[in-house]
């Protein structure tokens, strides 16, 4: 679980467990989920099968044209 400001990340391989806690968090707060994450912070977020690739590629590619 990440967490900044009022964003919330949940991952895990346990599925199951994923639902259990944003089921428990949403019994308390009030909660939107946004779906998968493509991006949070600026940083791309692409799922491999060994994980989670974390990229800043489209801020450099920023930069380089500022």
């Amino acid at each position: 679980m990440l967490v900044y400001v009022d964003d919330l990340v949940i991952t895990g391989s346990d599925n199951q467990f994923i639902g259990h806690v944003v089921t428990t968090l949403g019994a308390r707060f009030s909660l939107k989920d946004m779906g998968l994450l493509h991006f949070f912070l600026g940083v791309e977020v692409i799922p491999t099968p060994a994980g989670l690739f974390l990229s800043q590629h489209q801020y450099v590619r920023d930069i380089l044209e500022t």
